[in-house]
């Protein structure tokens, strides 16, 4: 009927073969225009350069935003947010940085925010942020909601708090998505008190307002809160989801609530007509291993209706090692290496319990085949704020400008607490090396190196909190309980799978992590 040659026809056609990813048609489409090369045709460019980016086709996304005609905001943002997309983050600052002050609007900002902490550069995404605040350029929802998320993942409450003031001061309505995203910084630095204020201000909840609250109160060691903010969104009338009911299970496995959490978990379809996930179960796994219920445990693995994965038995292995369960932890690692040959987990795992059994030749066997395979553990590290600025360490550190002062306070602390009773749990190194060199390789583990940089750069009395990227090991946990009393201060920690705030002497997780 002649409706090809109609622009806004042309234009939606090869938004439709994008949207249904036949892109190559798009292309062919896109070349079959006689309009592509007028002026007018922005558009039309502007949808063919989003389809190659998101189906990965860079290098013509590129090619073709150089050969437009004419090009708008949107051409850009496509551009950048494309490229952020597929990875490609130097490109995407390339691009950012060669448009002019005036040509970045709200939406590119904030594209080159989000994107960045998608990609994990959650610093130089707050960075970022600042930037453009100082720039007078007024932040939007999304914006404000991506630094918010950065906060969270790195523990920088400095930064959280500069943009909730920022919040303030622009007069940007508290919606449900950036209350929640304050609501959720605050649980993740550890301020869950803070949090609870937040809570109990939004005017608007919705079912993830709810989740985040009872995950907070969860993962710092608040079951009781947890059970009571779970109880308080059902009689509010909304109904329980997946997410909502994993965070209530989460609070009873770290508190040693087996028949609660049980209880719960057998009410997701009875009661809430839940499908239970491969994570709930896993939870039900950890919930059973940490009380030392092995046999419950592996018949409940048995009895799963789906095909337990790697977090189920990884799950189980780490309750075994807690137990000091050998013989079933050799079975749990044996099935991740099933599961992931190739996955570091599973030959850390195998290698630790021979080691803990003191059988360094099965050791040295299961690295070897990690260094035959290629396998490579993903190295651990820690971060702390000071100053708005975020500092990371990994262990054995010597990258830090003030290396010499970290570690001669770290060596300080640690006489101090020895005399105070402390003693170097050695059984945390898995090498088969003497006790005097096994207390040096605890002594430069990523935590202490965070802990000693915070000590000599706050004053007496500050807060310190540390993030790891990975599970806590149990002597950095019993040094921590030690410094927390020696030096009067409240020290928290965030690793993996939880919070432990330590004061005087004592951990919140009541040791039972």
């Amino acid at each position: 009927m002649g409706f090809e040659y109609d622009v806004f026809v042309r234009v939606c056609l090869v938004e439709m073969y994008v949207k249904v990813e036949l892109v190559d048609y798009a292309l062919q489409l896109f070349d079959e225009s006689p309009e592509r090369n007028k002026v007018e045709s922005v558009l039309l460019w502007n949808v063919v350069i989003n389809g190659c980016c998101k189906f990965g086709r860079v290098s013509k996304a590129l090619a073709l935003f150089e050969e437009m005609p004419e090009r708008n905001i949107g051409s850009w943002n496509s551009l950048i947010s494309g490229l952020l997309r597929n990875g490609e983050v130097e490109k995407a600052m390339e691009v950012f940085d060669g448009m002019m002050t005036d040509e970045k609007n709200v939406v590119t900002w904030t594209t080159m925010i989000h994107g960045l902490t998608l990609n994990g550069l959650h610093q130089k995404g707050l960075d970022l942020f600042f930037k453009m605040v100082d720039e007078g350029v007024k932040p939007n929802g999304l914006t404000v909601v991506s630094a918010l998320s950065a906060c969270a993942r790195t523990g920088a409450l400095e930064a959280g708090r500069k943009i909730r003031d920022s919040i303030t001061n622009s007069g940007l309505h508290l919606n449900v998505a950036v209350g929640n995203a304050l609501l959720d910084m605050y649980a993740k630095c550890g301020y869950i008190e803070s949090a609870s204020l937040v809570f109990s201000g939004l005017k608007e909840k919705d079912i993830r307002t709810w989740s985040i609250m009872i995950w907070g109160w969860a993962i710092h060691g608040h079951v009781d809160k947890a059970l009571r903010c779970f109880e308080q969104m059902r009689s509010t009338g909304i109904k329980p989801d997946g997410v909502s009911v994993l965070a209530v299970l989460t609070g009873c496995s770290h508190a040693g609530r087996v028949d609660q959490g049980l209880q719960i978990f057998d009410g997701m379809r009875r009661e809430w007509s839940i499908e239970p996930t491969m994570k709930h179960y896993a939870v039900v796994v950890d919930l059973l291993g940490r009380a030392g219920r092995f046999d419950e445990a592996l018949k409940f693995i048995e009895n799963m209706p789906l095909e337990p994965d790697y977090v189920i038995w990884g799950a189980l292995f780490s309750a075994c090692r807690a137990h000091k369960n050998i013989e079933m932890a050799k079975v749990a690692s044996e099935k991740l290496l099933q599961l992931e040959p190739k996955h570091a987990g599973g030959h850390v795992f195998l290698s630790n319990v021979y080691a803990g059994a003191g059988r360094w030749d099965d050791v040295e066997r299961v690295r070897s085949s990690m260094k035959n395979k290629n396998v490579e553990k993903d190295p651990g590290w820690s971060s702390m704020e000071v100053d708005g600025q975020l500092h990371t360490f990994v262990a054995g550190d010597s990258a830090h400008t003030r290396k010499h002062e970290i570690y001669s306070k770290l060596e300080e602390i640690i006489m101090g607490a020895k005399q105070l009773g402390y003693m170097p749990e050695t059984e945390w190194v898995l090498h088969n090396i003497d006790e005097e060199e096994k207390e040096g390789a605890l002594g430069s583990h990523s935590e202490k190196l965070a802990l000693a940089f915070g000590l000599i750069s706050t004053g007496p009395g500050v807060l310190l909190t540390i993030v790891k990227n990975l599970r806590v090991c149990g002597d950095c946990h019993s040094l921590m309980k030690y410094i927390s009393k020696m030096s009067q201060r409240v020290i928290v920690l965030r690793d993996i799978k939880r919070f432990h705030h330590f004061k005087d002497g004592v951990c919140s997780c009541k040791d039972y992590w």
